[in-house]
């Protein structure tokens, strides 16, 4: 769906888990509280994305661009970013739980303010995470 008054896709408060969105361009994209659970969005361009509170979780993220988003509260438990650019971010709160972060680029993106990431190994030349950490919960607790 696009937003008519700027041009941009609007999925807010949308359902599209289980979609397959591969290589798609949502630039500056609208997304609060869309769901994308178990979703295909490998080598999408979220560029300058609005993903507030959105839930990645299981999602396929991979070589995506999550450059200058927007991810306050967002849920990308589980979810695969390998080779996913993250610069600029916002991740506010953002839940990185069992996430897989192979060559994931947090360049200039604070990660201290997300939650269940520590970069263990970060290679300053490359600017990319080589090793990363991420808090683990008993599996009976829930986030």
């Amino acid at each position: 769906m696009r937003n008519k008054k700027k041009g941009v896709i609007d999925f807010s408060n949308k359902d599209k888990s289980g979609m397959d969105f591969h290589g798609k361009n949502f630039n500056k994209g609208e997304f609060y509280m869309t769901k994308f659970v178990n979703s295909n969005l490998e080598e999408v361009n979220f560029r300058g994305a609005k993903l507030k509170y959105a839930s990645l979780m299981n999602a396929n993220l991979r070589s995506a661009n999550l450059t200058g988003v927007k991810l306050t509260g967002a849920n990308l438990w589980g979810a695969d970013l390998t080779n996913a650019v993250i610069r600029n971010a916002e991740l506010r709160g953002a839940n990185f739980k069992d996430t897989i972060l192979v060559g994931t680029n947090f360049s200039n993106s604070d990660i201290k303010l997300a939650k269940n990431l520590k970069i263990a190994n970060f290679d300053e030349n490359r600017n990319k995470c080589n090793s990363i950490e991420n808090n683990s919960r008993k599996d009976n607790e829930h986030i």
